[in-house]
């Protein structure tokens, strides 16, 4: 059985062939921006992007529709 893997791109897909992602990583999110890793944790500590936060190796996590708000406020 192989592990289905979602690429950060697939996030604005009209494919209903593959699942797109609840939520990316910071870094899947930054490059989805297309800004650095760097910038994107700085706008989540400024609280301008909302995470959800896993404590189980603390993972972060943005939710898709959350990057989506923030993209269309860029904009």
């Amino acid at each position: 059985m192989t592990t289905p893997t979602h690429s950060p791109l697939n996030l604005y897909s009209a494919s209903s062939d593959s699942p797109r992602p609840l939520a990316l990583t910071v870094p899947e999110t930054a490059a989805v921006a297309g800004v650095s890793a760097r910038t994107m944790y700085r706008a989540i500590e400024a609280g301008s992007v909302p995470t959800v936060r896993l404590t189980a190796g603390c993972r972060v996590f943005v939710p898709r529709h959350t990057l989506e708000r923030f993209l269309a406020e860029g904009e």
